[in-house]
């Protein structure tokens, strides 16, 4: 195998539901290798040489950079990335409420929620409830999902540039259209309607070829039609998309016009909805047998989770109704059946009738094979059948050589699952039921999407959380102190900031939110003393590992030293514990401190980690008060060394040119609590 262009190796349980009632994985550990130039499957081996072939690839991965490996843990699971085929990201802000009311009364669920919702959406508004969405859709574990935007281009536009900051999920997404029976500011003219959506479909077809995907590639983002529903559009209307999808060949690939022709639509199955909405279940399995494209939705906000593994378990409730309540046949026969496990039949025309027939008589157990869906028919709706019923069949859903690596990593981990000792016996099997029917996204580990790691370990911070609100609440607590540690210098003391328990949470959920997209990242680095209150928990709250650098003959053991370099209070060296980097040396690591003033303990941490192979993606303080002059100059120093440098609060302009004019400018812009002196300069705290 060549490896010299770069590959990712994962070694371990690799489950996929390439079809329905066929699961690959769960008897033998299996090796997959990603290609790091395209995001491809280039191997997957299932037999009982995987094993040596992962050593192989282990080994040569601490001698190369070419070669990332990752060993699943044993109750680790790599599962095909979900795919949502309904959802609504507009209706994110009300998500969990409304769903007591009826669909389409004058107080009901559009009137009084989706509708106002929506049309307060713009380019303004509409990024902070994309980002919360998109963030919750990824770490949830969905790579991919068929959205429906706003009626309003802008705001559908700023879903499209959300994406695209993200690094995903890949989203087929749709400007809504409805010229008619919507609330007034809320409904479109029809010729306004096709001009904004053409211009929504030219706009995002370039955006994703601006991305530069390798050849082959599935999109990130694709535009598609959407009309909101029939009663909300006008024939007119309704003419005018379907002639706008046929201009922009609107993701209809080579030969899926055939297959769209020859199989009918596919259908979105959104079974959390349908209770509250529909009152009815979904034949499912019928549909499947008769040859219709069925994958699984949210449908947020009319489902009120955003979770693919809340939409599995409904779905098999929702099989179960059908089976209890006696549903003898659903009237919708259109074509031959495969009940003989025969291939599904050429031509399936689409169902026109929907009702369902009861028999009260009837066995319940008899119709379990009519109905039912376990939990691994669930997975493969979550994953392969969504896939085919988006047209994307041919590029993710399961692993297979040549498909895109679209994946995540499922633990079985506590709170919510634990292991016990002797008495119950879990298979494989039995565990990924556990994961499938007790999981969330606290065990969604990581993500990936094109073969890079979108998110990794745990969920990233509220997105609700602005910058603006942490740098205040920063400027605030944190107190200047002059004197300390010598006469002409203003100390900033985080212990206030320490000890608020929210005020220190927003500055760690902040610093996350940065970090959990970063490709690759394999720990957080903090130099003594200070940023060991803020590196250990980032590195916990983005499941990387925490390396403590200390000043010189502190640590015990053997040791690699940074060179001599200019700090706060002198000269000096850090060292860092040998043996402790993750992937062999390999990796992106992120700086994290306190306080950015000459940035020589950045600069010290930097070169030992750098020497050590590693790769600084970047260097991050809770606030900054180098003022580019005197010998606060950290944050021009390290640019001019080629680092990034990041605070979440400033007390200090680049114009300021000495300590004194610093600490002056601190007091005239900075926090409204006093300044005090330090004892050290001999005399007592007193108030300024």
């Amino acid at each position: 195998m060549d490896v010299s262009q770069g590959v990712l190796a994962v070694f371990g349980t690799l489950v996929d539901a390439p079809r329905l009632g066929v699961v690959r994985g769960l008897d033998t550990p299996a090796l997959i290798v990603i290609s790091r130039t395209n995001g491809k499957i280039v191997s997957v081996q299932r037999d009982a040489e995987a094993a040596s072939a992962a050593a192989a690839l282990e080994a040569r991965a601490a001698e190369s950079r070419t070669v990332e490996f990752v060993r699943l843990g044993p109750r680790e699971f790599l599962l095909p990335g979900f795919v949502d085929c309904h959802v609504h990201v507009a209706q994110w802000a009300y998500m969990g409420t409304g769903i007591d009311r009826p669909l389409m009364a004058d107080d009901g669920f559009l009137a009084k929620y989706a509708f106002p919702a929506e049309s307060s959406l713009n380019s303004r508004t509409a990024p902070s409830v994309y980002r919360a969405a998109v963030d919750d859709m990824l770490r949830h574990g969905t790579t991919t999902a068929l959205v429906f935007g706003s009626a309003r281009l802008d705001a559908s536009e700023a879903y499209v540039a959300t994406v695209l900051e993200r690094g995903g999920p890949r989203s087929l997404v749709g400007k809504v259209n409805m010229d008619r029976y919507c609330p007034e500011g809320y409904v479109e003219a029809t010729a306004q309607s096709l001009a904004d959506t053409e211009a929504f479909i030219v706009g995002t077809k370039a955006a994703n070829e601006a991305l530069g995907l390798p050849a082959g590639s599935p999109p990130l983002v694709a535009p598609v039609v959407t009309p909101r529903f029939l009663p909300t559009c006008t024939p007119e209307l309704l003419h005018g998309l379907g002639a706008l999808a046929e201009k922009h060949d609107c993701f209809i690939q080579p030969g899926e016009a055939e297959l769209m022709l020859l199989h009918g639509c596919a259908m979105a199955h959104c079974p959390t909805s349908n209770f509250f909405f529909a009152k009815e279940a979904l034949p499912v399995r019928q549909l499947l047998q008769l040859g219709v494209k069925v994958g699984l939705g949210t449908d947020v906000a009319g489902g009120y989770s955003p979770s693919m593994l809340v939409a599995m378990r409904h779905a098999v409730l929702a099989s179960k109704t059908l089976q209890f309540r006696r549903a003898k046949n659903c009237v919708f026969q259109c074509g031959p059946g495969a009940d003989d496990g025969a291939a599904p039949p050429k031509r399936a025309k689409r169902p026109s009738n929907f009702s369902i027939e009861y028999d009260p008589t009837a066995d319940a157990d008899k119709l379990r094979d009519l109905h039912n869906l376990t939990h691994l028919d669930a997975l493969h709706l979550a994953t392969m059948a969504g896939a085919d019923a988006l047209g994307l069949g041919a590029h993710i859903g399961s692993f297979d050589v040549g498909k895109s690596f679209d994946a995540i990593v499922l633990a079985a981990t506590p709170p919510a699952i634990r292991a016990f000792e002797g008495g119950v016996a879990e298979d494989t099997n039995d565990l990924l039921h556990k994961l499938l029917t007790l999981g969330d996204d606290r065990h969604v580990k990581a993500v990936f999407i094109g073969g890079k790691k979108i998110v990794s370990a745990s969920p990233p911070a509220p997105p609700s959380i602005a910058l603006e609100e942490v740098e205040k609440v920063i400027k605030k607590l944190v107190r200047p102190v002059k004197g300390f540690p010598n006469p002409d210098f203003v100390f900033g003391d985080i212990t206030p900031l320490l000890a608020d328990a929210r005020a220190f949470g927003m500055v760690i959920d902040a610093l996350v939110a940065r970090y959990s997209r970063v490709d690759g990242l394999t720990a957080i680095a903090s130099p003594e003393a200070r940023g060991f209150f803020f590196g250990p928990a980032v590195a916990k709250a983005l499941g990387v590992g925490f390396l403590p650098i200390r000043k010189m003959n502190q640590l015990p053991a053997e040791t690699h030293r940074s060179e001599m370099v200019k700090m706060d209070y002198g000269e000096r060296c850090m060292e860092l514990h040998a043996g402790l980097l993750p992937s062999g040396g390999k990796g992106t690591v992120v700086i994290v401190d306190d306080i950015l003033a000459t940035g020589g303990s950045a600069i010290a941490c930097a070169g030992i980690l750098e020497q050590l192979g590693m790769t600084v993606h970047e260097v991050a303080a809770v606030f900054d008060y180098s003022d580019g002059a005197s010998v606060l100059t950290g944050r021009s120093v390290l640019k001019d060394k080629g680092y990034s440098v990041f605070a979440l609060a400033r007390f200090c302009v680049e114009d300021k040119g000495s300590v004194t004019e610093t600490m002056s400018w601190w007091l005239e812009r900075g926090p409204d609590s006093d300044i005090l002196i330090s004892p050290h300069m001999g005399k007592m705290n007193k108030q300024h």
